[in-house]
């Protein structure tokens, strides 16, 4: 088996190496920061694969090496997964994405950490959708049942006046 060091890495085997230059570069996508639109990717990317795919949630690192097996596990599942994330961010972050993936029996080009943003910023308008499936703020004054939305934050200025009733 040829190793990395061949290319003047460090001795990991070439499959690991490309998880990491892979899971470098999906850790930099706008619609994966948190974990709403992680679960939203991982739902279109095991649709399109026909394997469902568990996420844990909690750390952005764990759930891309998830989405990165489950698109190793499956034929063709690495150009599936370029699709989505052509469908998610755009033709320059997915053309970015795909210079990551050496050809066979070449080195790898590099694929620097967070090179898809650094190459390509997408508009903040992008990046709102994603953050829509977040759970509203809830106004710590009001009660835990009232969403920011609906807060009116001149009343906490009238009832801040009042005495407290004993």
């Amino acid at each position: 088996m040829e190793t990395a060091s061949e290319w003047d890495g460090v001795g990991r085997a070439p499959g690991m190496d490309l998880m990491f230059r892979l899971t470098e570069a999906l850790c930099g996508l706008c619609c994966l920061e948190d974990q709403a639109g992680r679960s939203y990717f991982a739902g279109m990317l095991s649709a399109e694969l026909d394997r469902h795919i568990d996420l844990r949630g909690t750390k952005l690192r764990e759930d891309v090496v998830a989405l990165l097996r489950a698109a190793f596990s499956v034929r063709e599942g690495e150009r599936v997964l370029i699709d989505v994330v052509r469908v998610f961010e755009g033709a320059p972050a997915a053309a970015a994405f795909e210079n990551c993936w050496a050809p066979a029996g070449h080195p790898p080009t590099r694929c620097p950490a967070r090179s898809i943003t650094t190459t390509w910023t997408p508009p903040a308008r992008f990046c709102a959708p994603y953050r829509a499936f977040s759970p509203p703020a809830r106004c710590a004054t009001c009660s835990p049942a009232t969403s920011t939305s609906t807060c009116r934050p001149a009343s906490h200025r009238s009832s801040s006046s009042r005495t407290p009733r004993s």
